[in-house]
C-alpha cells in the first residue's frame, strides 16, 4: 500500500512512464501476488482468502474504501477552495466545518425551537450522515466466524487507511489535470469542481454496493411453486 501510494502521489507531478511512478506500481503489484501466494500456503495466514468469498463483505470493503477516499479527498479540496477562492481565513474555513460534525448535529437537532429544518430531525441513527454510520461499515463484518472477527476488525480498518491513503492521491491527479496546472482562479475552480464531481460519482458507487443485494446461489433461493419443501 505504500508503494501503491507513493505511486499515485508521485503521477501528479511526473510522467506515469517516469521510472519512479512506473517502478512504485509494478512493486505494489508485486508484493500483492506475493502476499496472496504466501498466505495461501500458510496453514495461520494474517488474511485467510477465504475471508473475501463473501460478496457483501467483499462489496463492503470496496465502498468502504471509495467513501473514505471521497471524504477525506473532499475535505483537504473544501478547506483549498475556502481559502483560494472564497478569500476564508483558515479559522473561518475550520469553522465552516463544524456543522459536517455528526455530534454537533445531533446535540442541535434537540434545539425545540429557532434551529433549521435539518438541526429539528428527530433524534436517532442517520445512516446517511456520516461515514462512521456508513452501511459498508457493519457489513464488512457480516458473517463473519467468530474466532476470525479480529482479522474481519482488521480488514474493515485496512479498507479505511487504503481509502484515505489512495484517494487523495488519484483526486489529486484530477485536480491538476482538470485545472492544467494554473493558478488562475477559474483554473483553479474548475479543477474544484471536477474534483467534486468525481468524489460524488465515489459516493454514489459506495452507496450502490451497500444497498444493492448480493446474487444469491442457487441453493438459497427458494423452490419454485408447487414444489415440494
Amino acid at each position: 500500500m505504500t508503494a501503491l501510494a507513493y505511486g499515485l502521489i508521485e503521477s501528479s507531478t511526473q510522467e506515469w512512464t517516469s521510472p519512479i511512478v512506473l517502478g512504485s506500481l509494478v512493486l505494489a503489484a508485486v508484493l500483492v501476488v506475493a502476499f496472496v501466494l504466501i498466505e495461501r500456503g500458510n496453514a495461520e495466514p494474517i488474511v485467510p482468502l477465504g475471508m473475501f468469498r463473501s460478496v457483501t463483505r467483499s462489496g463492503a470493503h470496496i465502498g468502504r474504501i471509495l467513501i473514505v477516499g471521497a471524504m477525506f479527498s473532499t475535505f483537504y479540496f473544501l478547506s483549498q477552495y475556502l481559502q483560494n477562492v472564497l478569500h476564508f481565513t483558515a479559522v473561518e474555513a475550520g469553522m465552516s466545518y463544524i456543522p459536517l460534525h455528526r455530534d454537533v448535529r445531533h446535540r442541535l437537532r434537540r434545539r425545540p425551537t429557532g434551529a433549521p429544518r435539518w438541526q429539528r430531525n428527530p433524534p436517532g441513527p442517520r445512516p446517511w450522515t456520516g461515514h462512521r454510520d456508513h452501511p459498508a461499515h457493519p457489513a464488512g463484518d457480516v458473517e463473519v466466524p467468530d474466532e476470525q472477527s479480529g482479522v474481519g476488525s482488521g480488514l474493515v480498518n485496512t479498507a479505511h487507511q487504503i481509502g484515505g491513503s489512495v484517494g487523495l492521491p488519484i483526486l489529486a491527479g484530477v485536480f491538476i489535470a482538470a485545472s492544467e496546472d494554473d493558478t488562475a482562479v477559474t483554473a483553479q475552480v474548475s479543477g474544484f469542481q471536477t474534483v467534486f464531481h468525481v468524489a460524488s460519482g465515489f459516493y454514489a458507487v459506495s452507496i450502490i454496493t451497500a444497498v444493492v443485494p448480493p446474487p444469491r446461489s442457487p441453493s438459497q433461493c427458494p423452490p419454485p411453486d408447487g414444489a415440494a419443501g
